[in-house]
């Protein structure tokens, strides 16, 4: 089963250029939350999620199994072992930042996949000449900060689900996302449009 796009087509249709788009809305929400990323991974991110944003790009991400991709990357050579690497360290980045509810009904473990990420970014990084070292450190950031990078991108998804609520409906939807997650993107965007998010019997207020 295919996740739902919806929640973020509304926002991205409304952008030209998708990777500024995703930088200003990793920027605003990294800054928000304190998470320690360069600028030069930040701009990795953006051109990974504009990528993604076709949805070709997402389809892609369900067909083979994760290990799989993995053990295949590992068995190539040359230019082509990197660039299968370097994919699959963005394929996890992105299936754990935008669609964890997917793999956990999956019973796919987070952890897991998490690792088996980061070891594709790091061993993708390695095979950098010297004289490459620029590129290379972008990888070697996300290989060691994969989790915190997946939190990051799962922000931004929360995020762009609040910015395309169009009706009550929708707000209410993600209200009830946010009673089972907690997410603190969740909630300071429904404190944005005048709701605050609070447990128990009162629901929200507003």
């Amino acid at each position: 089963m295919e996740p739902n796009r919806a929640s973020t087509a509304g926002a991205i249709d409304l952008c030209g250029d998708l990777r500024q788009f995703f930088r200003q809305i990793l920027g605003s929400v990294r800054r928000s939350h304190d998470y320690p990323a360069t600028s030069a991974a930040e701009t990795y991110l953006a051109a990974l999620l504009a990528d993604k944003a076709h949805p070709e790009q997402t389809e892609q991400s369900f067909n083979r199994p994760l290990t799989l991709l993995l053990q295949e990357a590992l068995s190539a050579v040359g230019m082509d072992r990197f660039e299968r690497l370097r994919g699959l360290g963005d394929e996890v980045l992105y299936l754990t930042g935008f669609f964890s509810d997917h793999l956990s009904a999956r019973g796919i473990a987070q952890d897991y996949v998490e690792q088996l990420g980061a070891r594709a970014y790091a061993t993708a990084g390695r095979m950098f000449a010297s004289d490459r070292r620029d590129a290379s450190q972008v990888l070697d950031e996300l290989a060691e900060n994969f989790s915190m990078f997946a939190a990051l991108v799962h922000d931004v998804s929360d995020t762009l689900r609040v910015h395309a609520v169009r009706s009550p409906q929708a707000l209410i939807a993600v209200y009830e996302q946010w009673l089972r997650t907690g997410s603190s993107a969740l909630a300071a965007g429904l404190a944005s449009r005048g709701l605050v998010p609070v447990r128990g019997r009162s629901g929200v207020v507003n």
